[in-house]
Protein backbone atom coordinates (compact mmCIF):
# COMPACT_ATOMS: atom_id res chain seq x y z
CA UNK A 1 0.00 0.00 0.00
CA UNK A 2 1.52 3.53 -1.00
CA UNK A 3 2.40 5.58 1.92
CA UNK A 4 0.16 8.18 2.34
CA UNK A 5 1.55 11.47 2.73
CA UNK A 6 0.66 12.58 5.95
CA UNK A 7 0.26 9.91 8.17
CA UNK A 8 -1.64 12.33 10.54
CA UNK A 9 -5.00 12.55 8.08
CA UNK A 10 -5.19 8.57 7.05
CA UNK A 11 -8.58 8.02 6.22
CA UNK A 12 -9.68 4.02 5.73
CA UNK A 13 -12.53 4.57 3.27
CA UNK A 14 -11.97 0.70 1.65
CA UNK A 15 -13.13 -0.35 5.62
CA UNK A 16 -16.69 -1.40 5.03
CA UNK A 17 -18.27 -1.23 8.88
CA UNK A 18 -20.04 -4.30 9.64
CA UNK A 19 -21.99 -4.03 12.93
CA UNK A 20 -23.25 -1.27 15.17
CA UNK A 21 -21.38 -0.60 17.98
CA UNK A 22 -21.85 -2.65 21.82
CA UNK A 23 -23.83 -0.83 24.42
CA UNK A 24 -22.22 0.23 27.18
CA UNK A 25 -25.19 0.01 29.79
CA UNK A 26 -25.01 1.74 33.08
CA UNK A 27 -24.29 1.10 36.18
CA UNK A 28 -26.51 -1.92 38.22
CA UNK A 29 -29.02 -0.23 40.67
CA UNK A 30 -27.41 -0.55 44.08
CA UNK A 31 -28.60 -3.30 46.22
CA UNK A 32 -31.24 -2.92 49.62
CA UNK A 33 -29.54 -1.42 52.61
CA UNK A 34 -30.16 -4.65 54.69
CA UNK A 35 -28.34 -7.01 51.99
CA UNK A 36 -25.55 -4.62 51.47
CA UNK A 37 -25.05 -4.72 55.04
CA UNK A 38 -25.22 -8.63 55.10
CA UNK A 39 -22.91 -9.07 52.32
CA UNK A 40 -20.29 -6.45 54.36
CA UNK A 41 -20.68 -8.93 57.46
CA UNK A 42 -19.44 -12.11 54.96
CA UNK A 43 -16.38 -9.78 53.56
CA UNK A 44 -17.83 -9.86 49.87
CA UNK A 45 -16.60 -6.29 48.86
CA UNK A 46 -12.77 -4.53 48.25
CA UNK A 47 -12.76 -2.78 51.81
CA UNK A 48 -14.39 -0.54 54.54
CA UNK A 49 -16.97 1.73 52.96
CA UNK A 50 -16.24 0.07 49.68
CA UNK A 51 -19.10 -0.43 47.21
CA UNK A 52 -20.24 -4.43 45.89
CA UNK A 53 -19.52 -5.31 43.09
CA UNK A 54 -22.57 -4.61 40.38
CA UNK A 55 -24.86 -7.57 39.37
CA UNK A 56 -23.72 -8.89 35.99
CA UNK A 57 -25.02 -7.27 32.97
CA UNK A 58 -27.04 -8.51 30.50
CA UNK A 59 -25.01 -9.35 27.48
CA UNK A 60 -25.56 -9.99 23.81
CA UNK A 61 -23.59 -11.61 21.37
CA UNK A 62 -21.52 -9.21 18.86
CA UNK A 63 -22.70 -7.68 15.68
CA UNK A 64 -20.21 -10.15 13.32
CA UNK A 65 -21.93 -13.14 15.50
CA UNK A 66 -25.58 -11.97 15.45
CA UNK A 67 -24.85 -11.61 11.23
CA UNK A 68 -23.56 -15.15 10.60
CA UNK A 69 -26.08 -17.03 12.51
CA UNK A 70 -28.74 -14.89 11.32
CA UNK A 71 -27.24 -15.59 7.73
CA UNK A 72 -25.07 -18.49 7.23
CA UNK A 73 -23.84 -17.22 3.71
CA UNK A 74 -22.29 -14.00 5.34
CA UNK A 75 -19.53 -16.21 6.60
CA UNK A 76 -17.77 -16.13 2.85
CA UNK A 77 -18.43 -12.12 3.05
CA UNK A 78 -16.43 -11.85 6.24
CA UNK A 79 -13.55 -14.07 5.28
CA UNK A 80 -13.21 -11.89 2.07
CA UNK A 81 -13.41 -8.66 4.10
CA UNK A 82 -10.93 -9.78 6.50
CA UNK A 83 -8.62 -10.54 3.71
CA UNK A 84 -9.14 -7.92 1.85
CA UNK A 85 -8.52 -5.23 4.77
CA UNK A 86 -5.41 -7.73 5.55
CA UNK A 87 -3.95 -6.91 2.35
CA UNK A 88 -4.77 -3.25 2.56
CA UNK A 89 -3.32 -2.84 6.14
CA UNK A 90 -0.41 -4.98 5.91
CA UNK A 91 2.52 -1.94 6.38
CA UNK A 92 0.17 0.36 8.30
CA UNK A 93 -0.54 -0.82 11.56
CA UNK A 94 -2.83 2.35 12.33
CA UNK A 95 -4.99 1.11 9.66
CA UNK A 96 -5.03 -2.21 10.81
CA UNK A 97 -6.10 -0.68 14.03
CA UNK A 98 -8.48 1.11 12.43
CA UNK A 99 -9.98 -1.28 10.74
CA UNK A 100 -10.20 -3.89 13.66
CA UNK A 101 -11.66 -1.29 16.10
CA UNK A 102 -14.59 -0.44 13.41
CA UNK A 103 -15.92 -4.44 12.60
CA UNK A 104 -16.14 -4.50 16.35
CA UNK A 105 -17.69 -0.70 17.42
CA UNK A 106 -19.32 0.41 14.58
CA UNK A 107 -19.99 3.89 13.84
CA UNK A 108 -18.63 4.92 17.76
CA UNK A 109 -15.03 3.99 16.36
CA UNK A 110 -15.27 7.46 13.97
CA UNK A 111 -11.36 9.58 13.59
CA UNK A 112 -9.47 7.04 15.61
CA UNK A 113 -6.03 9.32 15.92
CA UNK A 114 -6.58 13.21 15.50
CA UNK A 115 -3.19 14.68 15.32
CA UNK A 116 -1.71 16.37 18.88
CA UNK A 117 -0.59 20.13 17.58
CA UNK A 118 2.50 21.28 18.85
CA UNK A 119 4.24 25.25 19.47
CA UNK A 120 7.34 26.42 17.60
CA UNK A 121 9.27 24.26 20.18
CA UNK A 122 6.82 21.40 21.02
CA UNK A 123 9.44 19.08 23.43
CA UNK A 124 9.09 21.78 26.60
CA UNK A 125 5.45 22.34 26.45
CA UNK A 126 5.16 18.11 25.51
CA UNK A 127 7.09 17.58 28.74
CA UNK A 128 5.60 20.03 30.82
CA UNK A 129 2.25 18.76 29.94
CA UNK A 130 3.72 15.16 30.62
CA UNK A 131 4.89 16.57 33.87
CA UNK A 132 1.55 18.10 35.14
CA UNK A 133 -0.43 15.42 33.99
CA UNK A 134 1.86 12.67 35.82
CA UNK A 135 2.62 14.39 38.90
CA UNK A 136 6.19 14.51 38.12
CA UNK A 137 9.28 16.36 38.70
CA UNK A 138 10.66 19.29 35.95
CA UNK A 139 11.71 17.34 33.14
CA UNK A 140 14.90 19.47 30.84
CA UNK A 141 14.68 18.96 27.45
CA UNK A 142 17.78 18.09 25.09
CA UNK A 143 19.07 21.02 23.62
CA UNK A 144 18.58 21.48 20.04
CA UNK A 145 21.91 20.04 18.59
CA UNK A 146 21.38 17.05 20.22
CA UNK A 147 17.99 16.53 19.61
CA UNK A 148 17.40 18.63 16.36
CA UNK A 149 14.53 18.39 14.07
CA UNK A 150 12.68 16.97 12.77
CA UNK A 151 13.35 14.23 15.23
CA UNK A 152 12.94 17.00 18.14
CA UNK A 153 9.35 17.73 16.83
CA UNK A 154 8.53 13.42 16.45
CA UNK A 155 9.56 12.56 19.96
CA UNK A 156 7.59 15.51 21.36
CA UNK A 157 4.69 14.24 19.25
CA UNK A 158 4.67 10.87 20.85
CA UNK A 159 5.05 12.29 24.36
CA UNK A 160 1.91 14.29 23.56
CA UNK A 161 0.23 11.01 22.50
CA UNK A 162 1.03 9.27 25.94
CA UNK A 163 -0.90 11.72 27.77
CA UNK A 164 -3.85 12.02 25.38
CA UNK A 165 -4.04 7.90 25.24
CA UNK A 166 -4.03 8.01 29.25
CA UNK A 167 -6.59 10.39 29.47
CA UNK A 168 -8.44 8.13 27.58
CA UNK A 169 -8.02 4.99 29.51
CA UNK A 170 -9.56 7.03 31.96
CA UNK A 171 -12.45 7.38 29.85
CA UNK A 172 -12.67 3.79 29.11
CA UNK A 173 -12.04 2.27 32.44
CA UNK A 174 -14.58 5.05 34.50
CA UNK A 175 -17.71 2.41 34.65
CA UNK A 176 -15.38 0.22 36.14
CA UNK A 177 -15.37 2.46 39.41
CA UNK A 178 -12.32 2.79 41.46
CA UNK A 179 -12.03 -0.22 43.80
CA UNK A 180 -11.41 -2.69 40.53
CA UNK A 181 -8.65 -0.02 39.92
CA UNK A 182 -7.16 0.06 43.11
CA UNK A 183 -7.13 -3.76 43.44
CA UNK A 184 -3.82 -4.81 45.67
CA UNK A 185 -1.80 -7.56 43.83
CA UNK A 186 -3.31 -10.74 45.25
CA UNK A 187 -6.63 -9.32 43.78
CA UNK A 188 -5.15 -8.49 40.94
CA UNK A 189 -4.03 -12.26 40.44
CA UNK A 190 -7.40 -13.74 41.33
CA UNK A 191 -8.74 -11.45 38.80
CA UNK A 192 -6.22 -13.03 35.95
CA UNK A 193 -6.91 -16.08 37.03
CA UNK A 194 -10.73 -16.11 36.77
CA UNK A 195 -10.42 -14.50 33.20
CA UNK A 196 -7.62 -16.17 32.10
CA UNK A 197 -8.56 -19.84 33.12
CA UNK A 198 -12.03 -19.43 33.85
CA UNK A 199 -11.87 -20.43 37.06
CA UNK A 200 -14.28 -19.02 39.08
CA UNK A 201 -15.20 -19.51 43.11
CA UNK A 202 -18.38 -18.46 45.38
CA UNK A 203 -16.19 -17.77 47.98
CA UNK A 204 -14.22 -15.16 46.24
CA UNK A 205 -14.13 -10.97 46.37
CA UNK A 206 -13.49 -10.37 43.03
CA UNK A 207 -15.94 -11.73 39.99
CA UNK A 208 -14.72 -10.81 36.84
CA UNK A 209 -18.27 -11.25 35.06
CA UNK A 210 -19.33 -8.82 37.11
CA UNK A 211 -17.43 -6.55 35.17
CA UNK A 212 -17.73 -7.67 31.68
CA UNK A 213 -19.50 -4.71 29.68
CA UNK A 214 -18.05 -2.05 31.63
CA UNK A 215 -15.23 -0.99 29.67
CA UNK A 216 -15.72 2.13 26.99
CA UNK A 217 -13.55 0.16 24.17
CA UNK A 218 -14.59 3.29 21.69
CA UNK A 219 -12.12 4.81 24.65
CA UNK A 220 -9.45 2.49 24.41
CA UNK A 221 -10.03 2.44 20.79
CA UNK A 222 -9.43 6.18 20.61
CA UNK A 223 -6.46 6.02 22.95
CA UNK A 224 -4.62 3.23 21.19
CA UNK A 225 -5.05 4.85 18.01
CA UNK A 226 -3.29 7.83 19.33
CA UNK A 227 -0.10 6.25 20.36
CA UNK A 228 0.02 4.29 17.13
CA UNK A 229 0.13 7.67 15.08
CA UNK A 230 2.44 9.02 16.94
CA UNK A 231 4.79 5.72 16.74
CA UNK A 232 4.38 5.73 13.52
CA UNK A 233 5.13 9.02 12.85
CA UNK A 234 8.36 8.66 15.02
CA UNK A 235 9.72 5.40 13.19
CA UNK A 236 9.57 7.00 10.07
CA UNK A 237 11.39 10.23 11.33
CA UNK A 238 14.42 8.02 12.65
CA UNK A 239 14.72 6.52 9.51
CA UNK A 240 15.24 9.33 7.70
CA UNK A 241 19.15 9.98 8.35
CA UNK A 242 21.68 9.17 11.02
CA UNK A 243 21.17 11.26 14.00
CA UNK A 244 23.43 12.41 16.74
CA UNK A 245 24.07 9.87 19.65
CA UNK A 246 21.67 10.42 22.52
CA UNK A 247 20.78 8.69 25.86
CA UNK A 248 17.67 10.95 27.80
CA UNK A 249 15.57 9.50 30.31
CA UNK A 250 13.35 10.23 33.39
CA UNK A 251 11.04 8.25 35.62
CA UNK A 252 7.79 9.54 36.32
CA UNK A 253 5.12 8.37 38.56
CA UNK A 254 3.39 6.56 35.37
CA UNK A 255 6.56 5.03 34.02
CA UNK A 256 10.57 5.73 32.53
CA UNK A 257 10.59 7.59 29.42
CA UNK A 258 13.64 7.27 27.89
CA UNK A 259 15.34 7.89 24.00
CA UNK A 260 17.95 6.12 22.64
CA UNK A 261 20.00 6.69 19.59
CA UNK A 262 22.96 5.33 20.10
CA UNK A 263 22.51 2.15 18.23
CA UNK A 264 24.65 0.51 21.06
CA UNK A 265 23.70 -3.16 21.83
CA UNK A 266 22.75 -3.66 25.51
CA UNK A 267 20.80 -6.01 28.17
CA UNK A 268 18.29 -4.07 30.24
CA UNK A 269 16.09 -4.95 33.07
CA UNK A 270 13.01 -2.53 32.44
CA UNK A 271 10.93 -1.28 35.21
CA UNK A 272 7.51 0.10 34.32
CA UNK A 273 8.61 1.51 30.73
CA UNK A 274 5.79 4.32 29.77
CA UNK A 275 8.02 5.71 27.03
CA UNK A 276 10.80 3.60 25.64
CA UNK A 277 12.54 4.37 22.41
CA UNK A 278 16.08 2.75 20.75
CA UNK A 279 16.79 3.02 17.46
CA UNK A 280 18.98 0.05 17.41
CA UNK A 281 21.60 -3.03 18.54
CA UNK A 282 21.06 -6.46 19.36
CA UNK A 283 19.36 -5.76 22.66
CA UNK A 284 18.56 -8.35 25.76
CA UNK A 285 15.18 -7.41 27.12
CA UNK A 286 14.08 -8.57 30.54
CA UNK A 287 10.76 -7.16 31.76
CA UNK A 288 10.08 -7.16 35.47
CA UNK A 289 5.95 -6.95 36.66
CA UNK A 290 4.18 -3.81 35.50
CA UNK A 291 3.15 -1.45 38.96
CA UNK A 292 -0.87 -0.27 38.39
CA UNK A 293 1.02 3.25 38.36
CA UNK A 294 1.73 2.01 34.64
CA UNK A 295 -1.28 1.25 32.52
CA UNK A 296 0.04 2.65 29.47
CA UNK A 297 3.31 1.43 27.95
CA UNK A 298 5.08 2.61 24.42
CA UNK A 299 7.96 0.36 23.47
CA UNK A 300 9.52 0.86 20.72
CA UNK A 301 12.97 -0.93 19.05
CA UNK A 302 13.81 -0.39 15.30
CA UNK A 303 16.60 -2.48 14.66
CA UNK A 304 18.96 -5.28 15.83
CA UNK A 305 18.31 -8.48 16.75
CA UNK A 306 16.50 -7.94 19.86
CA UNK A 307 15.43 -10.41 22.40
CA UNK A 308 12.10 -9.71 24.89
CA UNK A 309 11.51 -11.74 28.34
CA UNK A 310 8.78 -11.41 30.58
CA UNK A 311 8.74 -14.06 33.25
CA UNK A 312 5.29 -12.51 34.85
CA UNK A 313 1.27 -12.53 33.77
CA UNK A 314 0.94 -8.89 31.99
CA UNK A 315 4.73 -7.86 32.18
CA UNK A 316 4.86 -7.62 28.43
CA UNK A 317 5.10 -4.09 27.57
CA UNK A 318 2.63 -5.21 24.54
CA UNK A 319 -0.05 -6.18 27.10
CA UNK A 320 -3.26 -4.13 28.20
CA UNK A 321 -4.31 -5.31 31.35
CA UNK A 322 -6.91 -2.38 32.43
CA UNK A 323 -4.45 -0.28 30.30
CA UNK A 324 -2.95 0.10 26.98
CA UNK A 325 0.33 -1.70 25.56
CA UNK A 326 2.63 -1.16 22.20
CA UNK A 327 5.67 -3.00 21.69
CA UNK A 328 7.03 -1.79 18.24
CA UNK A 329 9.93 -3.77 16.68
CA UNK A 330 11.34 -2.18 13.63
CA UNK A 331 13.73 -4.80 11.85
CA UNK A 332 15.36 -7.99 12.78
CA UNK A 333 15.14 -11.79 13.95
CA UNK A 334 14.19 -11.08 17.27
CA UNK A 335 12.60 -13.50 19.96
CA UNK A 336 10.21 -13.30 22.43
CA UNK A 337 9.46 -15.73 25.31
CA UNK A 338 6.43 -14.98 27.57
CA UNK A 339 3.99 -16.92 30.30
CA UNK A 340 0.74 -15.37 30.08
CA UNK A 341 -0.93 -12.33 28.69
CA UNK A 342 1.70 -11.72 26.30
CA UNK A 343 2.83 -10.76 22.90
CA UNK A 344 -0.03 -8.97 21.77
CA UNK A 345 -2.85 -9.41 24.44
CA UNK A 346 -5.59 -6.99 26.62
CA UNK A 347 -7.96 -7.90 29.09
CA UNK A 348 -9.92 -4.99 29.72
CA UNK A 349 -7.32 -3.19 27.74
CA UNK A 350 -5.68 -3.07 24.60
CA UNK A 351 -2.47 -4.10 23.30
CA UNK A 352 -0.76 -4.05 20.11
CA UNK A 353 2.40 -6.14 19.11
CA UNK A 354 3.89 -4.85 15.39
CA UNK A 355 7.31 -7.23 14.86
CA UNK A 356 8.09 -5.86 10.99
CA UNK A 357 10.53 -7.61 10.26
CA UNK A 358 11.91 -7.94 6.93
CA UNK A 359 15.01 -9.75 6.67
CA UNK A 360 14.19 -12.63 4.53
CA UNK A 361 13.96 -16.00 5.65
CA UNK A 362 14.83 -15.41 9.49
CA UNK A 363 11.63 -14.61 10.97
CA UNK A 364 10.82 -14.11 14.79
CA UNK A 365 10.39 -16.60 17.23
CA UNK A 366 7.34 -16.58 19.95
CA UNK A 367 6.87 -18.52 22.51
CA UNK A 368 3.93 -18.40 25.55
CA UNK A 369 2.05 -20.23 27.90
CA UNK A 370 -1.59 -18.57 26.72
CA UNK A 371 -3.59 -16.10 26.22
CA UNK A 372 -1.04 -14.38 24.14
CA UNK A 373 -0.45 -13.64 20.39
CA UNK A 374 -3.29 -11.55 19.71
CA UNK A 375 -5.57 -12.09 22.53
CA UNK A 376 -8.34 -10.34 24.12
CA UNK A 377 -10.71 -10.21 26.43
CA UNK A 378 -13.31 -7.46 26.65
CA UNK A 379 -10.85 -5.14 25.23
CA UNK A 380 -9.11 -5.01 21.61
CA UNK A 381 -5.97 -6.47 20.73
CA UNK A 382 -3.72 -6.94 17.83
CA UNK A 383 -0.36 -8.57 16.44
CA UNK A 384 1.64 -7.84 12.81
CA UNK A 385 3.95 -10.18 12.27
CA UNK A 386 6.64 -9.55 9.06
CA UNK A 387 8.24 -10.99 5.97
CA UNK A 388 10.35 -13.83 7.45
CA UNK A 389 9.68 -17.65 8.70
CA UNK A 390 8.15 -16.55 11.82
CA UNK A 391 7.49 -18.91 14.38
CA UNK A 392 4.79 -18.91 17.51
CA UNK A 393 4.08 -21.54 20.21
CA UNK A 394 1.44 -21.32 23.00
CA UNK A 395 -0.57 -23.78 24.84
CA UNK A 396 -3.83 -22.47 24.80
CA UNK A 397 -5.96 -19.58 23.90
CA UNK A 398 -3.57 -18.14 21.55
CA UNK A 399 -2.75 -17.05 17.72
CA UNK A 400 -6.05 -14.44 17.24
CA UNK A 401 -7.95 -15.90 19.90
CA UNK A 402 -10.93 -13.85 21.97
CA UNK A 403 -12.59 -14.40 24.76
CA UNK A 404 -16.10 -13.06 26.09
CA UNK A 405 -16.45 -9.52 24.10
CA UNK A 406 -12.69 -9.64 22.78
CA UNK A 407 -11.61 -8.90 19.19
CA UNK A 408 -8.04 -10.08 18.27
CA UNK A 409 -6.28 -10.02 14.97
CA UNK A 410 -2.90 -11.50 14.10
CA UNK A 411 -1.66 -10.26 10.42
CA UNK A 412 0.92 -12.11 8.82
CA UNK A 413 2.35 -10.74 5.83
CA UNK A 414 5.06 -13.32 4.23
CA UNK A 415 6.73 -16.20 4.80
CA UNK A 416 7.03 -20.56 5.64
CA UNK A 417 4.83 -19.81 8.99
CA UNK A 418 4.87 -22.03 11.82
CA UNK A 419 1.68 -21.77 14.45
CA UNK A 420 1.72 -24.63 17.14
CA UNK A 421 -1.01 -24.86 19.97
CA UNK A 422 0.91 -27.39 21.46
CA UNK A 423 -0.06 -30.36 24.10
CA UNK A 424 3.79 -30.36 25.95
CA UNK A 425 1.94 -30.54 29.02
CA UNK A 426 -1.05 -29.80 30.24
CA UNK A 427 -2.26 -26.02 31.88
CA UNK A 428 -6.28 -26.41 29.95
CA UNK A 429 -7.73 -29.50 30.07
CA UNK A 430 -10.47 -29.76 27.09
CA UNK A 431 -13.81 -31.94 28.10
CA UNK A 432 -13.59 -34.09 24.93
CA UNK A 433 -9.72 -34.96 25.11
CA UNK A 434 -8.64 -34.09 28.76
CA UNK A 435 -4.91 -35.61 28.07
CA UNK A 436 -4.60 -32.83 25.75
CA UNK A 437 -4.99 -28.64 26.02
CA UNK A 438 -8.39 -26.61 24.62
CA UNK A 439 -6.18 -24.92 22.14
CA UNK A 440 -8.95 -22.70 21.40
CA UNK A 441 -6.51 -20.61 18.90
CA UNK A 442 -5.23 -19.66 15.56
CA UNK A 443 -8.39 -18.21 15.04
CA UNK A 444 -10.65 -18.71 17.73
CA UNK A 445 -13.87 -16.74 19.98
CA UNK A 446 -15.27 -18.64 22.97
CA UNK A 447 -17.54 -17.27 25.20
CA UNK A 448 -17.99 -19.21 28.81
CA UNK A 449 -20.85 -21.38 29.67
CA UNK A 450 -23.27 -20.81 32.69
CA UNK A 451 -22.80 -23.17 35.67
CA UNK A 452 -25.15 -23.78 38.21
CA UNK A 453 -27.72 -21.51 36.96
CA UNK A 454 -25.47 -18.48 36.21
CA UNK A 455 -26.39 -16.84 32.92
CA UNK A 456 -24.01 -17.82 29.95
CA UNK A 457 -21.21 -15.20 28.59
CA UNK A 458 -21.06 -14.53 25.12
CA UNK A 459 -17.97 -14.46 23.35
CA UNK A 460 -15.58 -12.52 21.12
CA UNK A 461 -14.10 -12.59 18.10
CA UNK A 462 -10.55 -13.93 16.66
CA UNK A 463 -8.84 -13.99 13.48
CA UNK A 464 -6.23 -15.01 11.80
CA UNK A 465 -4.72 -13.84 8.31
CA UNK A 466 -1.86 -15.31 6.98
CA UNK A 467 -1.14 -13.44 3.24
CA UNK A 468 1.66 -15.68 1.82
CA UNK A 469 3.97 -18.72 2.42
CA UNK A 470 3.72 -22.63 2.86
CA UNK A 471 2.56 -22.73 6.18
CA UNK A 472 2.17 -25.05 8.77
CA UNK A 473 -0.60 -25.50 11.95
CA UNK A 474 -0.86 -27.61 15.12
CA UNK A 475 -3.43 -27.63 17.19
CA UNK A 476 -5.15 -30.05 19.95
CA UNK A 477 -8.59 -28.88 20.34
CA UNK A 478 -10.96 -25.83 19.38
CA UNK A 479 -8.93 -24.52 16.50
CA UNK A 480 -8.48 -23.05 13.23
CA UNK A 481 -11.65 -20.98 12.43
CA UNK A 482 -13.80 -22.20 15.44
CA UNK A 483 -16.87 -20.62 17.04
CA UNK A 484 -17.75 -21.59 21.23
CA UNK A 485 -20.60 -20.24 23.08
CA UNK A 486 -21.47 -17.19 20.67
CA UNK A 487 -18.18 -16.14 19.78
CA UNK A 488 -16.65 -16.50 16.32
CA UNK A 489 -13.47 -17.51 14.97
CA UNK A 490 -11.80 -16.83 11.59
CA UNK A 491 -8.66 -18.36 10.12
CA UNK A 492 -7.99 -17.28 6.57
CA UNK A 493 -4.65 -18.41 4.59
CA UNK A 494 -4.26 -16.63 1.08
CA UNK A 495 -1.59 -18.98 -0.14
CA UNK A 496 1.62 -21.54 0.19
CA UNK A 497 1.30 -25.38 0.39
CA UNK A 498 -0.30 -25.37 3.70
CA UNK A 499 -0.60 -28.76 6.44
CA UNK A 500 -3.28 -28.32 9.51
CA UNK A 501 -3.05 -30.96 11.95
CA UNK A 502 -5.88 -30.84 15.10
CA UNK A 503 -7.52 -33.28 17.23
CA UNK A 504 -11.30 -32.42 17.58
CA UNK A 505 -13.34 -29.17 16.50
CA UNK A 506 -11.42 -27.18 14.04
CA UNK A 507 -11.22 -25.70 10.33
CA UNK A 508 -14.81 -24.40 10.67
CA UNK A 509 -16.07 -25.80 13.32
CA UNK A 510 -18.42 -24.32 16.40
CA UNK A 511 -20.62 -25.19 19.18
CA UNK A 512 -23.66 -23.55 21.06
CA UNK A 513 -24.75 -20.57 19.09
CA UNK A 514 -21.41 -19.97 17.79
CA UNK A 515 -19.53 -19.06 14.19
CA UNK A 516 -16.28 -21.06 12.74
CA UNK A 517 -14.73 -20.05 9.53
CA UNK A 518 -12.01 -21.57 7.85
CA UNK A 519 -11.37 -20.20 3.86
CA UNK A 520 -8.00 -21.14 1.93
CA UNK A 521 -8.31 -18.41 -0.86
CA UNK A 522 -4.85 -19.89 -2.49
CA UNK A 523 -3.83 -22.24 -5.01
CA UNK A 524 -1.50 -24.17 -2.51
CA UNK A 525 -1.66 -28.32 -2.48
CA UNK A 526 -2.70 -28.36 1.37
CA UNK A 527 -3.35 -31.18 3.76
CA UNK A 528 -5.74 -31.28 6.36
CA UNK A 529 -6.14 -33.49 9.27
CA UNK A 530 -8.56 -33.61 12.06
CA UNK A 531 -7.87 -36.82 14.18
CA UNK A 532 -10.88 -37.56 16.14
CA UNK A 533 -14.63 -35.53 15.27
CA UNK A 534 -15.76 -32.20 13.76
CA UNK A 535 -13.87 -30.67 11.47
CA UNK A 536 -13.80 -28.96 7.73
CA UNK A 537 -17.33 -27.45 8.34
CA UNK A 538 -19.24 -28.93 11.41
CA UNK A 539 -21.52 -27.62 13.75
CA UNK A 540 -23.76 -28.26 16.86
CA UNK A 541 -26.41 -26.55 18.66
CA UNK A 542 -27.81 -23.54 16.76
CA UNK A 543 -24.16 -22.98 15.35
CA UNK A 544 -22.68 -22.39 11.63
CA UNK A 545 -19.33 -24.02 10.88
CA UNK A 546 -18.13 -23.42 7.24
CA UNK A 547 -15.08 -24.67 5.45
CA UNK A 548 -14.25 -23.22 1.74
CA UNK A 549 -11.12 -23.68 -0.15
CA UNK A 550 -11.20 -22.41 -3.60
CA UNK A 551 -8.07 -23.52 -5.83
CA UNK A 552 -5.36 -25.38 -5.98
CA UNK A 553 -6.20 -29.36 -4.69
CA UNK A 554 -6.24 -31.00 -0.92
CA UNK A 555 -6.10 -34.13 1.09
CA UNK A 556 -8.17 -35.20 4.39
CA UNK A 557 -8.14 -37.20 6.94
CA UNK A 558 -10.74 -36.52 9.22
CA UNK A 559 -12.80 -38.01 12.15
CA UNK A 560 -16.58 -38.62 12.86
CA UNK A 561 -18.83 -35.78 12.51
CA UNK A 562 -17.11 -33.33 9.90
CA UNK A 563 -17.59 -32.47 6.58
CA UNK A 564 -20.41 -30.49 6.34
CA UNK A 565 -21.84 -32.32 9.55
CA UNK A 566 -24.34 -30.64 11.54
CA UNK A 567 -27.49 -30.74 14.06
CA UNK A 568 -29.23 -29.09 16.62
CA UNK A 569 -30.30 -26.59 14.35
CA UNK A 570 -27.30 -25.84 12.78
CA UNK A 571 -25.36 -24.71 9.69
CA UNK A 572 -22.65 -26.72 7.84
CA UNK A 573 -21.14 -26.21 4.60
CA UNK A 574 -17.97 -27.44 2.46
CA UNK A 575 -17.48 -25.48 -0.43
CA UNK A 576 -14.96 -27.10 -2.67
CA UNK A 577 -16.47 -26.77 -6.06
CA UNK A 578 -14.10 -27.33 -8.76
CA UNK A 579 -11.16 -28.35 -6.58
CA UNK A 580 -10.01 -31.65 -6.72
CA UNK A 581 -8.28 -33.88 -4.37
CA UNK A 582 -4.57 -34.35 -4.40
CA UNK A 583 -4.31 -37.64 -3.11
CA UNK A 584 -4.36 -40.41 -0.09
CA UNK A 585 -2.21 -39.49 2.73
CA UNK A 586 0.33 -42.07 3.20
Amino acid sequence: MPTPKNPFHRRSAAIERLGRAIGHMGLAIQRLVWVWLALLLVGWSFGAGAEPQPKPQTLTPLPWVQAVLAQPEQATILAREALHSARLSAQDPLLAWQTLARWTLGSQAQDLGKPVFNGADPLPDALLRLARASGSGLMVAPSRRDLPEPLRSAWAQQIEAVVVARQALDEALAGLGPELLRLDDSLRAMLLRQALRGDFRDDEVVDVRHWLGRVNQVALARGMAVLLQAADHLQRTLALRAWPALVWQHRTPWGLVRLDTTRQSGRHLVQDPLLWVSLGGDDHYRFRPRSVHNPVSVFMDLRGNDTYISEHEGADPSVGFLGLGLLWDGDGRNQYSGTWLAQGAALMGAGVLVDASRTGAAGSQMEAIGHAQAFALDGLALLMAGDGDDAMTALTHAQGSAGPLGAAWLINTAGNDRYVLGNARVVQASSQLPERNASMGQGAGRGWRGRDGAADTPGGVGLLVDLAGDDHYTAQVFAQGVGFQQGMGVLVDAGGNNHHTAAWYALGAAAHQAVGVFWASGAGADVYEVSHSSGLGAATDKSVGWFEKSKGCFTTAVGAFSVGASQLQSTARRVTQGVPECGQLR
